[in-house]
């Protein structure tokens, strides 16, 4: 049987695991937009930012290097570093009176992933359409945020804009936005999304 080759070109791109880098980078950029005002410039950013890229980056070649497709090794890879990133936010959830001990919830996280790892290891042709998923959910943030209309929110966007220039596309994001600021009757908010995105249009 004959299979057919994946799509190569401008689009190719979309199936790349660029959310392995996001879901990495994500805690970072959150803690630091939470503590915005206690922050003078950008330098705290930085260290903690290149630390988790760069061991996103290592555990993605680790899984590719066992698995020898990049698709699924982001998924692989997104669902470990998920598991680790939100591992002490569950446990600090968690009453004592329900809990007491770590050890069962680090037994439950080990399980879940080598359940989403296998998952991702024998999955079937959805795991290209999860990856573009997932990268798209990027663009459905910025719209979001730019819905949402606070002073940070846009702060947010422009630092989006700045790090993923055209991974994202920002034609379709104008163009859903553009429905909703309708409802809402804001064309200011577009206006001003247009000036932010514009660098990162297609010429």
């Amino acid at each position: 049987m004959v299979t057919r080759a994946p799509a190569v070109g401008a689009r190719r791109w979309w199936y790349w695991p660029w959310h392995s880098l996001l879901v990495a980078a994500f805690p970072v950029l959150f803690l630091f937009a939470q503590n915005t005002a206690d922050q003078v410039t950008l330098e705290p950013l930085w260290t903690p930012l290149a630390v988790c890229l760069i061991g996103a980056v290592l555990l993605l070649l680790v899984c590719f290097a066992f698995r020898r497709d990049w698709a699924r090794a982001g998924l692989m890879a997104t669902s470990l570093l998920a598991l680790f990133f939100t591992y002490g936010h569950v446990w600090n959830l968690l009453d004592d009176s329900f809990l007491t001990q770590q050890w069962p919830l680090i037994v439950i996280w080990i399980v879940g992933a080598l359940i989403l790892v296998s998952i991702a290891w024998r999955g079937g042709p959805w795991v290209r359409t999860a990856t573009q998923v997932l990268n798209v959910a990027l663009g459905a943030l910025v719209v979001f945020k730019a819905f949402a209309d606070p002073p940070q929110d846009w702060l947010d966007i422009e630092g989006i804009v700045v790090k993923s220039g055209r991974l994202i596309d920002w034609t379709q994001v104008r163009r859903e936005l553009s429905a909703l600021l309708e409802l809402k009757g804001d064309s200011a908010a577009l206006e001003r999304l247009e000036r932010l995105i514009d660098p990162a249009l297609p010429r």
